[in-house]
């Protein structure tokens, strides 16, 4: 009994240490796992998803984490099968794979708080997150710094940042900033206890060595004497991404072939595509860059292409990628032809793409298996596209019956694009939008001229016939036009503009035949002018190296554009706007310009009076010209002197216009204002109809027009001092008046159009 009494007491002191033992280790296991924080999900706004996911346990030998209750309980946490973390149904010791998974393989990672694909994960408890991790150099001044990174704080655990707003966390050595490069200031300034605004002052010295900088954040930066985040990391490293300058050129340049320029840019590079004609398959940005920015000669110098005839290449022009935003200036895109990936003959890709006084012509997206196809010649996530031709292009399949925007194709749920002072002729699809197809995002037209494309429709299946819409342009989004010409398009239902569950809104343009889904014919509304003839003339190069359709005389469009919406001063091919601007993206009356400073000069002594003249270094002609000036001295004799301009442009011909200015014996001050002036007021100059005289006399008063030539073509007697003169009747061009009355005499004159 004694024995079995002392195996007893053996026994239960045996117990107390595995008991002791366990409960040690029960107390270990517990503090380990209060040690996992929970996680922060955030999954793109979802609230059934979204929230704090509490820490549960291992499973496959890993941490997991639990989420909300909704539709569904979600999990975080590692599958074998995978080697990979994924959010997951979770019901109890099985689970589904839900479909959002971490973007790389890892088996050792505790706290999977980057990578993830569709939303974000932090750890739960005072943390900071960053709006990026790079800068890059900005393109307008060598060394500076644009960019602004927007530090938050997520305040919970009820910390946050502390200081007065708009003090400088780095100057008060709240945050030390540690290898910025010589020559920028960093600033952080604090702009609530969330959020704290990083910005750069000054240009950097080195600018050409890409670098990275070092942010700590002390105690003091934080309200409590908080850390960063909850692992207690107050440091973050941001690189500089300094721009590369690079030369492509058939000689003298860092690359001999485009491709070889775009496999050395990396984020933030410049591209610079000397003139010359670059026949090369399928150039393309690597994987990884995410913006560029690639500039040729002009388009007229500058041209790349994927074959040297259209239709006939195995690739596209250009592929950017669809997460990278991209600048192009200056450069012809033609002969792409792409039957592999149904999109983009000539530019395929970019999350943006900013394209400025490009061509874009004889592309191709083809599928001979009759598949959907999109874009001939550009198709991108959002566009802004100014004072470009995009003319030729085509998107087919063998069917005819599957294809959208012949042009250009975007899409895009949440942008809005917008497509300026550009020319879209000769495209082509079967189905939709044979300009332009607009999948998603508001697009706004501003001055743009659309005419000449197709959708055939297919109508050989006389079970299923297929009716070409929207010659001109095709969308599923809102349409907003303005002071653009769509007219002359062609398809069976909505030839110019066809929209699909969207708003169109036409403002001052000219639209020719509309439609929309679901079919209606009561809405044929055709903007500002129904359905009348723009009077067009060829496509022509009209003294630039873009083509447009210049306005014929009669016009309607000639000087009717809304000056509420004109958003640039120049047409497409950079011509400045003299007077009125016209509909369209060719502005008819401002090829050439010239006026003097003053409208009349002394004979006997005179100084010199400045000639002014658009576009500049083209050459004055007439009596009395001095280089740029001209000199009244010169003249034998009172009256009107005419000048001429010229202006060669190049690959258009030579272009030449008149001015007068009348000389006259002048007081012996040499004052033009001698007492024998009449002060008249002649308005509107220019005109189109009538002038107004207005005469600063008491009595009647005789006018006298004469043409260019001195020919007298009116002579008017006896009018009121203010009187109405019909003009309607003479022949454009420009005209000199003579007013007299009371003895004295006004020279003015003006221009009929």
């Amino acid at each position: 009994m004694l024995a079995l009494f002392i195996d007893e007491i053996c026994w239960v002191k045996f117990m107390k240490k595995i008991y002791s033992f366990l409960a040690i280790s029960i107390l270990f296991v517990s503090g380990l796992f209060a040690q996992v924080a929970n996680l922060v999900v955030d999954a793109q706004g979802d609230p059934n998803s979204s929230g704090i996911f509490a820490h549960k346990g291992i499973y496959n030998n890993k941490h997991f984490w639990v989420g909300p209750v909704g539709s569904n309980r979600l999990a975080i946490t590692f599958s074998k099968s995978n080697n990979r973390w994924e959010i997951i149904e979770w019901y109890g010791d099985t689970t589904v794979t839900w479909g959002l998974t971490y973007d790389f393989t890892s088996n050792t990672d505790e706290y999977p708080t980057s990578g993830w694909r569709f939303f974000t994960v932090i750890k739960e408890g005072p943390a900071l997150t960053y709006s990026q991790s790079e800068v890059v150099e900005s393109n307008s001044d060598e060394g500076r710094i644009d960019d602004v990174i927007s530090i938050r704080h997520n305040k919970l655990k009820g910390q946050g940042f502390a200081g007065s707003v708009g003090s400088d966390l780095i100057a008060s050595n709240a945050i030390v900033a540690e290898y910025i490069p010589f020559g920028l200031t960093a600033k952080a300034i604090l702009v609530s206890d969330s959020l704290i605004d990083l910005s750069f002052e000054g240009a950097s010295k080195v600018h050409n060595i890409d670098t990275n900088f070092t942010l700590k954040f002390t105690d003091v930066a934080f309200t409590n004497g908080g850390k960063a985040d909850s692992t207690q990391n107050s440091t973050i490293t941001i690189s500089i991404n300094f721009i590369k300058r690079i030369t492509v050129a058939k000689s003298g340049g860092d690359y001999v072939t485009v491709q070889e320029g775009l496999d050395s840019a990396v984020n933030g590079d410049v591209i610079f595509i000397k003139e010359g004609v670059y026949t090369e398959e399928k150039m393309s940005l690597k994987f990884g860059v995410l913006n560029i920015s690639i500039f040729g000669d002009g388009p007229d110098k500058t041209i790349l292409q994927a074959d040297t005839t259209p239709f006939t290449a195995k690739s596209r022009v250009l592929d950017i990628g669809f997460t990278s935003k991209a600048v192009i200036d200056g450069i012809t895109f033609q002969n792409g032809n792409d039957e592999v990936n149904q999109r983009a003959g000539g530019i395929n890709g970019g999350q943006l793409i900013e394209i400025n006084n490009c061509r874009i012509l004889n592309n191709r997206a083809y599928m001979p298996q009759g598949a959907l196809t999109y874009a001939g010649g550009l198709y991108c996530s959002q566009l802004i596209m100014t004072n470009c031709e995009v003319v030729g292009n085509i998107c087919d399949n063998v069917g005819k019956n599957n294809g959208y925007g012949g042009g250009v194709a975007i899409q895009s749920s949440d942008k809005t694009h917008r497509i300026e002072n550009s020319t879209f002729a000769n495209n082509y699809s079967p189905l939709g939008g044979a300009a332009i197809a607009n999948f998603m995002g508001n697009l706004e037209i501003i001055n743009c001229t659309i005419t000449d494309n197709e959708v055939s429709g297919n109508f050989e299946n006389a079970q299923n016939p297929v009716d070409g819409i929207g010659g001109g342009i095709w969308s599923q989004d809102s349409l907003w036009m303005y002071n653009t010409i769509c007219w002359g398009n062609k398809g069976t239902l909505g030839q110019d503009v066809y929209t699909t569950n969207g708003l169109f809104s036409p403002v001052n343009s000219i639209v020719g035949r509309y439609s929309n889904y679901p079919k209606d014919s009561t809405k044929q509304i055709n903007g500002t002018y129904k359905n009348i003839d723009p009077k067009l003339d060829t496509l022509a190069f009209n003294c630039s190296p873009t083509r447009t359709f210049a306005l014929l005389e009669g016009s309607p469009a000639l000087d009717s554009a809304d000056e509420n919406y004109i958003t640039s001063e120049f047409d497409q091919r950079g011509f400045a706007i003299v007077n009125g601007r016209d509909i369209g993206a060719h502005e008819t009356n401002n090829m050439i310009s010239l006026n003097f400073d003053s409208d009349t000069a002394c004979l006997d002594g005179g100084e010199l009076v400045n000639m002014n003249a658009y576009p500049q270094n083209g050459i004055f002609e007439g009596e009395g010209v001095s280089g740029n000036s001209f000199d009244p001295t010169k003249i034998t004799k009172e009256g009107w002197v005419v000048i001429t301009y010229k202006f060669a442009a190049p690959g258009c011909g030579n272009y030449d216009t008149k001015d007068s200015i009348y000389v006259k014996v002048c007081a012996p001050n040499n004052s033009v204002k001698d007492i024998n002036a009449l002060a008249v007021s002649m308005f509107p100059n220019p005109t189109q109809n009538e002038l107004n005289i207005y005469a600063s006399s008491n009595s009647t008063m005789n006018v006298m027009i004469a043409d260019i030539s001195g020919k007298m073509v009116m002579n008017l007697a006896s009018l009121e001092p203010r009187s109405n003169v019909s003009v309607e009747s003479l022949p454009n061009g420009l005209y000199f008046v003579t007013v007299e009355s009371e003895g004295k005499t006004a020279h003015l004159k003006f221009v009929k159009h």
